[in-house]
């Protein structure tokens, strides 16, 4: 049983179709199928979008877009002008051969799509060679951020990666069922906070403006062709200009602090800005040295203090969804691969949960994650627009590629990196030779991500700590029993993978706060718990040390003792808890539920499902799902034992 169902891919079915709309759903269906993997569906079976770009054979093909049609320029034209309407023609391009072509060719190429984001300023956006004041804007604004990340060893990036990795983990793997997509985005945020040097403060906006903009870049390479978000573009530059303002404003404040410098009581002095954890408080100040915004001010540069802070935002928000989709794609292939595989990779990490940075070969995982990014590349189609050369008008022309096709002049182009060929970007060997260039030899690419030396080792780190969880597998589809499916964004973004790991074996304990209302009269119900509670004193006692596995509990009354609040602190899962006590302690909570409303069917100790089912409903989980322990891993048995406590 499948939850979904597609119309199956059918060669030259698109063709078939009456108009433009119906051929360009039928595309959009087999484009955002991802197929069956085992134990995922009825039957293994590539995806449709795969299975069309195969079909392709390297043919440029047509399709019938509806993104809004290149002939008006004018954001706002004359009423006079009509605005150019109906379908346009897009170009998919998936041969290697043109591929590499549309990446080398700048003068017949353009970057032009990207710049409906963030315009003129966008390194995205911009084009290779001259441009305002015959200034390469392109190259000084790569040549900037490339000198800001030379120094920054690996060791360092790795160290920073594992720090960040267990920040996110504290909340996002708080519970049993956790979502992968959710787990890598926050510890992207992390750790790119921590290399920039944002505060706790600016997390929220790092992922209100790293959502908003990978949304859009994914809008403007696939997304405006099959589905229409007029609003997608406007919250991005909103989000995004948010960002950089806050950018500008913390490297002016290092600026500053480096020349006054504030006291704080013996120390020497602090140069962080308020609401930034210093390095050396986490140990990371000899590893990596000052953080990027502190460091971008320093380095000579015809930029200005507004394009560094424009730079530092806009590759800090366009770098993390990329980094999540790359983490669920190769945690997927590894999870549903060969089990030599995953065996191999799990030895070649010699990582136990929450072990920190532990003695591994980091170089093989690293290499080991590229190869899978290369066959399962975080950026699938890269978009481009053919143009003319010194803006000659010539009617009709075209820019011609090898094998004699034509694309007319001012038409975008959409470069499918996926099934094709292994190679991310294109450039590996070029991005990062001391990865890649075992995987492919050098010069065999064209397109260099400014981001990935940056990535690559959150990236390993994420990975090997998933895989390193115990009992780790797909969560089940509780409708049809099946194992929940990676979820795509237009075929494009990673946006959910649900994951099922033994949370007891990382961290034991458990929280319960269950909170329920005092029936009226309050006042008077209020004094009969107070007295019911108390006599029972011992027999709660005798119930909690008869479990075993319960380390504090109390009850208290709260909101003007309108509420009745149990708090305990448990090991092990919800269910045995609860039916000990429903069992062992049953005739004391029918007497704490005859005061309190939404009980459950009593004699409880006749309806152990029932009444862990009220408690579950009632139960308020932690802010942020977090619960700090100073053990996480010892259990009230083991604490009693170690200590020589017997109840």
């Amino acid at each position: 049983m499948s939850r979904y169902r597609r119309p199956v891919y059918t060669t030259g079915e698109v063709d078939r179709q009456t108009n433009d709309e119906a051929r360009n759903r039928l595309l959009f269906d087999w484009w955002c199928d991802e197929g069956e993997l085992e134990d995922e569906g009825d039957a293994v079976r590539e995806s449709d979008r795969l299975r069309y770009i195969r079909d392709l054979q390297g043919r440029p093909e047509i399709i019938r877009s509806r993104a809004p049609r290149q002939e008006q320029d004018d954001p706002s034209p004359p009423l006079d002008v009509p605005a150019p309407q109906g379908f346009q023609d897009v170009w998919l391009l998936s041969d290697p051969a043109h591929i590499h072509e549309v990446l080398t060719n700048t003068k017949d190429f353009s970057n032009l799509p990207y710049a409906a984001l963030g315009g003129a300023s966008f390194l995205l956006g911009l084009d290779p060679g001259p441009g305002y004041r015959n200034v390469n804007w392109h190259a000084e604004q790569k040549a900037l951020f490339q000198a800001a990340l030379d120094d920054y060893p690996e060791s360092g990036l790795r160290e920073l990666a594992c720090r960040a990795v267990e920040q996110a983990a504290l909340t996002s793997l708080a519970q049993p069922e956790f979502d992968l997509a959710t787990f890598a985005e926050q510890a992207a945020l992390r750790y790119m906070g921590l290399l920039f040097g944002y505060g706790f403060q600016d997390h929220g906006l790092l992922e209100e403006a790293s959502k908003a903009t990978y949304r859009a870049l994914q809008y403007l390479t696939i997304g405006q062709h099959f589905v229409t978000e007029p609003g997608t573009l406007l919250a991005a530059k909103l989000a995004l200009g948010r960002l950089i303002g806050r950018t500008s404003q913390l490297m002016e404040d290092y600026t500053r602090l480096q020349r006054a410098p504030r006291r704080y009581g013996r120390e020497p002095g602090r140069d962080w800005p308020d609401g930034v954890q210093p390095w050396c408080d986490l140990g990371l100040c000899t590893a990596l040295g000052e953080p990027l915004l502190k460091r971008l001010p320093k380095l000579v540069s015809t930029l200005s203090g507004r394009d560094r802070a424009t730079v530092a935002a806009t590759l800090l928000a366009g770098t993390l969804g990329n980094i999540q989709t790359a983490v669920c794609l190769v945690t997927r292939s590894l999870l549903k691969g060969r089990d030599d595989e995953l065996t191999q990779w799990r030895k070649a990490a010699v990582c136990q949960p929450n072990d920190g940075c532990a003695d591994r070969d980091d170089a093989w995982l690293e290499a080991e994650v590229a190869r899978r990014m290369a066959r399962k590349p975080p950026v699938p189609v890269l978009p481009r627009r053919t143009r003319k050369r010194n803006n000659e008008d010539r009617a009709g022309g075209g820019v011609e590629l090898s094998g004699g096709t034509t694309i007319p002049f001012d038409t975008d182009c959409l470069l499918l990196l996926e099934g094709q060929h292994d190679c991310p970007h294109a450039a590996p060997a070029l991005a990062c030779p001391h990865i890649w260039g075992d995987v492919f030899p050098p010069g065999s690419g064209a397109h260099a991500c400014l981001g990935q030396d940056l990535s690559l080792p959150l990236i390993t780190a994420l990975v090997r700590h998933v895989l390193c969880l115990p009992g780790i597998k797909p969560a089940l589809d509780r409708l049809t029993g099946e194992s929940l499916k990676l979820e795509r964004l237009w075929g494009f973004a990673c946006t959910r993978y649900r994951l099922h790991h033994d949370r007891e074996q990382v961290r034991v304990q458990q929280n319960l706060i269950v909170s329920m209302r005092v029936k009226s009269p309050i006042g008077e119900n209020a004094a009969q718990l107070r007295r019911l509670i108390a006599n029972a004193v011992p027999r709660v006692e005798d119930a909690l040390a008869g479990f075993g596995k319960v380390h504090f509990a109390w009850f208290e009354f709260s909101d003007d003792d309108t509420q009745l609040v149990l708090r305990t602190i448990y090991d092990g899962a919800f269910e045995p808890y609860l039916e000990h006590f429903a069992r062992r302690a049953g005739d004391l909570f029918d007497g704490l539920f005859e005061f309190l409303e939404g009980a459950p069917p009593r004699p409880v100790a006749e309806h152990p499902q029932e009444f862990a089912e009220t408690l579950r409903r009632y139960n308020r989980a932690p802010l942020a799902g977090y619960l700090y322990s100073a053990y996480p891993r010892s259990g009230a048995e083991q604490i009693r034992k170690t200590f020589g406590y017997r109840p």
